[in-house]
């Protein structure tokens, strides 16, 4: 089990691929190269922060806390709500209204296809490294001058920029699953009681794809006790409100706490807490041992 408090993180800035201002506060960090590798996060963007219509070739997850956090024209995510942008999905482009910043969650992870998640790391080296060879303007990567490097494609998205030139390749899309970005309002589904105890609550938002990817909330009475069922794939917890402890461990408000494959999990809340769980994509044994094999099957 992995926690971190998020008051204890600090805001940078990972690369500026994108236009503007965005800021993070890295909370956990999976396993660089797995398929269900992924990067939890406080974001916030500010009011000058644009970004070009595009797509991943991982998964992500937008939770608002403050203000609005945009992803389209006239497409914004409120405090409450939450965003799952599939991988291979466009959305966008991007723009903050003026004098608006927004701080939110976000997971980025290797989604069901097997593609994986470029680490921060790498993302960070292939950053600086294309800065040696052309500029970032507004999301898009422009070569300097007329001919490009070998290898470096010339004004190229900026995260398809850095992606092959750390993979070497060309950046590859699946065939989208949903017809469009997914934007949930949780405020709108019921809660359900779990073993008849009124004091835990769950909030089920929807299971997505064959890798079971999860989304759920999870509502504690002050003094309830709650023990996750065992999963067999990731499960992320964010602490939205309260506090209390877990497996001998304190969380508070801001907290994160990574649950691994097949991992007991017991919360005891000692305030009233409300938790935001993300189960990642399950990936069985034979869809990992061999990452490049995985991806040419997909191809």
């Amino acid at each position: 089990m992995k926690i971190t408090q998020a008051h204890e993180a600090e805001w940078t800035t990972v690369s500026n691929h994108r236009g503007g201002r965005i800021e993070f506060k890295t909370l956990l960090i999976g396993t660089e190269g797995a398929p269900d590798n992924y990067y939890l996060s406080l974001y916030k963007a500010f009011a000058d922060f644009v970004a070009p219509a595009h797509r991943h070739n991982f998964d992500q997850i937008r939770i608002g806390l403050s203000g609005k956090l945009n992803y389209g024209k006239h497409k914004d995510i409120l405090p409450g709500e939450i965003g799952y942008f599939p991988e291979g999905q466009h959305y966008g482009p991007q723009a903050q209204e003026p004098n608006s910043d927004c701080v939110g969650l976000v997971v980025q992870f290797g989604g069901a296809s097997g593609h994986g998640f470029m680490s921060q790391r790498q993302l960070r080296e292939g950053f600086h490294a294309l800065c040696q060879v052309g500029t970032f303007v507004d999301g898009v990567f422009r070569t300097s001058g007329d001919t490009p490097p070998t290898g470096v494609t010339k004004n190229r998205d900026g995260y398809e920029a850095i992606w092959e030139a750390v993979n070497g390749r060309p950046i590859e899309y699946v065939q989208p699953r949903y017809g469009a970005p997914i934007h949930l309002h949780p405020h709108g589904f019921a809660w359900q009681e779990i073993n008849d105890d009124d004091r835990v609550l769950i909030k089920p938002l929807g299971t997505f794809t064959e890798r079971s990817i999860e989304l759920s909330q999870v509502k504690l009475a002050s003094g309830a006790i709650y023990e996750f069922p065992l999963r067999a794939g990731i499960r992320l917890v964010y602490a939205l409100e309260g506090e209390g402890g877990c497996n001998g461990r304190t969380w508070t408000k801001g907290t994160a706490i990574e649950i691994a494959a097949d991992e007991c999990a017991r919360f005891v809340a000692t305030r009233e807490s409300l938790l935001f769980v993300h189960g990642l994509p399950i990936f069985a044994s034979h869809d990992v041992a061999d990452p490049a094999a995985h991806r040419e099957a997909l191809a």
